[in-house]
């Protein structure tokens, strides 16, 4: 089970759901969930089940083709598996005064020239390490028909 703390909801991948010992009935689902990327995707159906961290009872809305099973964030904060420290949330940001294109460059300068350092750093790994691949991100809904025209014209170049 991974946290997702920008879902809004608690899935479990139908497999998963598959393996319980004691399995609850499922029963209908109202919800119809919406992915990062837009696509909609409508549950098998919903369970409750007792968790035991804090010994809670949780919904859960069963997926078939679910990659994974998610803990949504405010599950995971009732849980006490994530704490959201809402007093370091940013709602805005603003300036006392807008600086030109010409003061920022001249004000900062040394940030606009050269290669730039980040310092000495070593990255270790552990010998138990497994490698990982995430898929890459889905080309949002806005973009998909531009993207699709440039694929094209590659492909006939």
């Amino acid at each position: 089970m991974q946290i997702d703390n920008g879902a809004a909801a608690n899935c479990l991948k139908n497999e998963d759901y598959q393996e319980l010992t004691d399995m609850p009935k499922v029963a209908k689902s109202n919800v119809k969930l919406t992915t990062y990327s837009g696509d909609n995707i409508i549950p098998d159906g919903h369970v409750t089940l007792d968790i035991q961290i804090g010994r809670q009872k949780v919904l859960f809305q069963v997926i078939k083709d679910a990659p994974c099973s998610l803990l949504s964030g405010p599950t995971s904060e009732e849980l006490g598996l994530i704490k959201v420290k809402d007093h370091l949330l940013v709602n805005a940001v603003s300036h006392n005064k807008e600086l030109s294109k010409e003061e920022v460059l001249a004000e900062y300068n040394n940030v606009f020239s050269g290669l730039g350092y980040i310092g000495d750093y070593k990255i270790e790994l552990k010998e138990e390490a497994i490698p990982k691949q995430d898929p890459p991100r889905s080309v949002p809904v806005a973009l998909r028909d531009e993207f699709k025209a440039k694929l094209d014209e590659l492909e006939k170049q």
